[in-house]
């Protein structure tokens, strides 16, 4: 999982990881 965070839009992944987790919680 922490992989998938290495991005070269460390933003954009911030936002996905942001709306992955008030999905499931």
């Amino acid at each position: 999982m922490a992989q998938v965070l290495v991005v070269d839009d460390s933003s954009t992944v911030r936002n996905e990881v942001c709306d992955f987790l008030k999905a499931n919680g």
